[in-house]
């Protein structure tokens, strides 16, 4: 599957790429109107056949994940009225469901085919190697976590990423309006409303510093305030692995975070262009990877932050004139990724892998 997509995510940006070229290479003749038309098309399909192997695949599950069969109860309470607990959107996509026809299986092909467009559309904004961004999005498990397991998250991480380029455009009213109804999807996007003006901050090193060594003394006591947070914020969780485990950090993930935040300030530093809001991202992830994952099921609140570098990375490595140099730091990358992946899979119930095909 991420093979596919990977070869058709190349051949798109190098598609996109020629048709750069077209347009730089002067309008008015009819021969190059036709060219470029000719590629907007071919560009088209090859988007499309980027987007189907992961969409399928998500669309197409059953019982995979750990949360398919929470979302399994939470359908059939909606549908005979006894109520359920959950965010207005997934209420409204069930009956939508329902009224299609679809059954529950159709709660899974609007959200997949929500989140796949979304996705799409965020790598051809704000990424220049779509093939890259495609396999970063994969080996970094967001598909794992999101597409397969958290599906309403994946909607509300994917429109908060898309409202980034607000912050850049300095509209905050369309930046609010894209988190809220991110938060229609998932409720913790909500916690992203004030950092319309915390991300368009240019923020000195120090600062970061200074964040990191208040915050680093609270892993000392991370079992006496992971129990005072649930029990005042979340009471439910109080008596489940998440209240009882130890304190804990994944090497392997911080390899992944901590590298992808290095590539990005070596790299920034030979880029004219203001990437303030994507920097912040990556420092903020890794603030809370490093010194804050305390915090109940941290690595929700780090997608809002990290999930934006499978762009962001390739945006600027593609800006180097080494082709040799950016081949270099892909593998890299790539392969610390590869690496992570490895030891992250087998715990996410998808293998194996079984869809409504048998």
């Amino acid at each position: 599957m991420i093979g596919l997509t990977a070869v058709f995510a190349f051949l798109w940006t190098q598609n996109s790429k020629r048709l750069a070229l077209v347009r730089d290479g002067g309008a008015g003749s009819s021969g190059i109107t036709t060219t470029e038309g000719t590629i907007k098309a071919q560009n088209l399909i090859l988007a499309l056949l980027s987007f189907l192997p992961m969409f399928l695949v998500n669309a197409c599950m059953e019982y995979v994940g750990n949360d398919y069969q929470n979302y399994y109860l939470y359908y059939r309470n909606i549908m005979s009225g006894a109520g359920q607990d959950v965010e207005i959107t997934f209420h409204l996509i069930s009956l939508l469901a329902a009224e299609l026809g679809l059954g529950f299986q159709g709660v899974y092909y609007i959200y997949s085919l929500i989140n796949h467009i979304l996705l799409l559309v965020c790598i051809r904004r704000f990424s220049d190697n779509y093939a890259v961004s495609y396999l970063m999005f994969f080996l970094n498990g967001f598909f794992f976590y999101l597409g397969l397991n958290q599906i309403r998250q994946f909607t509300s991480v994917m429109l908060v990423f898309y409202a980034y380029r607000y912050i850049r455009e300095k509209k905050p009213l369309r930046y609010l309006i894209c988190v809220g109804l991110a938060a229609t999807f998932h409720v913790t996007a909500a916690v992203m409303l004030p950092f319309y003006w915390i991300l368009k901050t240019k923020w000195k090193l120090s600062t970061y510093c200074v964040v990191a060594v208040l915050l680093a003394p609270v892993n000392l006591f991370y079992t006496e305030v992971i129990t005072w947070l649930f029990q005042n914020f979340m009471p439910r969780y109080l008596n489940t692995n998440y209240a009882t485990r130890e304190f804990s950090m994944n090497i392997r993930y911080l390899c992944v975070v901590v590298l992808t935040l290095v590539i990005a300030l070596i790299y920034e530093k030979k880029s004219r262009e203001d990437n303030t809001v994507f920097r912040n991202c990556l420092m903020l992830s890794n603030l809370i990877v490093l010194f804050a994952s305390w915090l109940p099921e941290y690595q929700r609140f780090v997608f809002y932050f990290f999930v934006p570098s499978i762009a962001f990375i390739p945006h600027l490595v593609e800006k180097d004139e080494s082709r040799l140099r950016r081949i270099g730091v892909y593998v890299i990358l790539l392969g610390v990724y590869f690496w992570y992946f490895r030891d992250l899979y087998p715990g996410m119930g998808v293998i194996p892998y079984k869809s409504i095909f048998g």
